[in-house]
């Protein structure tokens, strides 16, 4: 966990949302070499997450691979320059659209999985996302795909509300390992 601390540290420090703790300012990194610095990091994050594998602790287990997902999915969009990490309202539409025109259940998940995969997603959002889906089933497991990219955690309770009944946010709290 503490590893992760610091590779989330060197992250806003290379992105420049922070400054690295009593040194003297260098000059700032050429474009280049931020983006051999963001590639790296995300060779270790990936590294990070194959060594998670073997953690005995389940529990801190998956909520280690919940992070390293979720800083990821930022390292990726700022490789690709992406300033708005949040799913635009624009795409949001786009992607709402996809989903209501396909009609093989495995095809709507995996349309979500591409049209998600680089961005974050709101609860009210992902509640909009979730209704496209008909059975329980795949709510659940379009709401456990989505969950690790939720940006807005306090509203966690319109996610849940959205999957269904009780059994059902059961079901997705055991796929999250969410306690």
């Amino acid at each position: 966990m503490r590893l992760l601390k610091v590779i989330v540290t060197v992250m806003a420090v290379v992105l420049g949302q922070g400054e690295a703790p009593a040194r003297k300012k260098a000059p700032p990194p050429s474009r280049q070499d931020l983006r051999a610095s963001l590639q790296r990091l995300l060779l270790d994050l990936a590294a990070m997450q194959r060594a998670n594998v073997s953690n005995p602790d389940a529990r801190s287990r998956e909520k280690v691979a919940a992070s390293i997902e979720r800083a990821m999915i930022r390292v990726r969009a700022a490789l690709e320059g992406k300033a708005q990490l949040a799913m635009t309202a624009q795409d949001h539409g786009k992607l709402l659209k996809q989903l209501s025109r396909e009609k093989r259940p495995q095809s709507r998940i995996e349309r979500l999985r591409q049209g998600t995969r680089m961005q974050l997603v709101s609860c009210e959002q992902a509640v909009a996302l979730l209704q496209t889906f008909g059975s329980r089933s795949q709510r659940i497991a379009a709401a456990a795909y989505l969950w690790p990219r939720l940006a807005d955690r306090r509203q966690l309770g319109l996610v849940l509300q959205a999957v269904g009944d009780k059994q059902a946010r059961s079901e997705l709290m055991r796929r999250v390992k969410f306690r």
